[in-house]
C-alpha cells in the first residue's frame, strides 16, 4: 500500500511537514523539500531546536514537480505506507486525519524556519469503486 503526498511551498526556500507531532521535542518523521530549482527531498527525524538526523534507505519517491499559482510549487511524493525502519512515520490508511506541523526557510538550504504552523491534515481516502445509476 502507498501513500501520495503532496506538498505545496514557496520556490527559492526550503520548506517542510512533519507527521504525528505538533513540537519538534516528539522528533517527528518530517519530509523535507530543498529550495533548489529541482527540489530534493529528504527525510528526517527532527529534534528540539535542530536538524535532527536525515533518514536513509526509506521508500520515498517524487513523482512530480510543477509551479502552480501564486508563485507557489508542488511536489507529488510517494511512499509505502509502513515505517521503514526507526525514524520512520507509519500512515494509518483508516485514520481520518493526522496532527501535522510545518515550516518555511529563510534559504534554499535547510536550517532555521522562518514561519511554522501546526494543525490537524484531513486525509481523504480513495475511491475503490462506484456504483452506476441507471
Amino acid at each position: 500500500d502507498v501513500a501520495t503526498i503532496v506538498i505545496e511551498g514557496p520556490p527559492g526556500v526550503w520548506f517542510g511537514v512533519g507527521f504525528g507531532a505538533t513540537v519538534m521535542s516528539e522528533a517527528p518523521y518530517s519530509i523535507i523539500l530543498d529550495g533548489s530549482d529541482d527540489i530534493l527531498v529528504e527525510e528526517r527525524t527532527l529534534g528540539m531546536y535542530d536538524m535532527g538526523n536525515l533518514l536513509t534507505d526509506g521508500s520515498l519517491q517524487k513523482v512530480s514537480q510543477e509551479s502552480i499559482s501564486e508563485g507557489m510549487v508542488a511536489v507529488e511524493l510517494q511512499r509505502a505506507l509502513a515505517a521503514a525502519g526507526e525514524g520512520f512515520y507509519t500512515f494509518d490508511p483508516t485514520a481520518d486525519s493526522i496532527e501535522i506541523m510545518v515550516a518555511v526557510g529563510r534559504t534554499p538550504v535547510f536550517g532555521h524556519h522562518i514561519s511554522k504552523a501546526v494543525g490537524s491534515l484531513k486525509l481523504t481516502q480513495p475511491v475503490i469503486g462506484f456504483v452506476q445509476g441507471h
